[in-house]
């Protein structure tokens, strides 16, 4: 993939899911909006998104290839992860693996972020899900994908937290996140 993508950062801290949801839409080449997912998808703040009410939307809405624990065999897909900072779970889109590495886009730090697998915590924030993902249908490879936040990214606390925490991995370049 060489045109580069616009994808949203979430609005609200418990809007990942919708996020994801319209950033993996966009990569499949569908224009999707968040408002309109929030509600749909039936996110609650405290709450977010209900991992099963976010794979039937997308199986309904989108060319999934397979739902649930441990399904995940390479390629664009949504995460249920917990999150490193808060320990809730929370909603990323993984654009693909090479070897150890898993490149993914995080909706809330506006991010892409190239982590070893094993340093991503693969489980939902109340820990009854491990490995669960909505894996998408595609023939393209979105690892190299171009993806354009469509907003700045000032949290200064956010940005801080970040660099704090991958500092502590061996994928992080702080120049990066400059």
């Amino acid at each position: 993939m060489k045109t580069p993508i616009i994808v949203p950062r979430q609005s609200e801290a418990w809007s990942c899911g919708p996020a994801s949801v319209v950033t993996a839409g966009r990569l499949l080449g569908l224009e999707l909006a968040e408002q309109q997912l929030i509600v749909e998808l039936e996110s609650k703040p405290i709450t977010g998104t209900s991992n099963s009410v976010i794979a039937a939307w997308c199986k309904s809405n989108l060319p999934v290839k397979s739902v649930g624990e441990r399904t995940y065999v390479g390629g664009l897909a949504i995460w249920n992860i917990k999150n490193a900072i808060s320990g809730n779970g929370h909603f990323v889109v993984v654009l693909g693996e090479r070897g150890s590495v898993i490149r993914y886009y995080d909706p809330y730090w506006s991010r892409v972020l190239q982590l070893k697998k094993e340093l991503i915590d693969f489980r939902s924030g109340d820990n009854k899900l491990h490995g669960w993902s909505i894996n998408f249908e595609t023939i393209e490879n979105f690892y190299d994908a171009i993806l354009i936040p469509d907003m700045e990214f000032n949290d200064v606390w956010a940005l801080n937290s970040l660099r704090s925490w991958l500092s502590k991995t061996q994928a992080y370049n702080p120049d990066d996140y400059r």
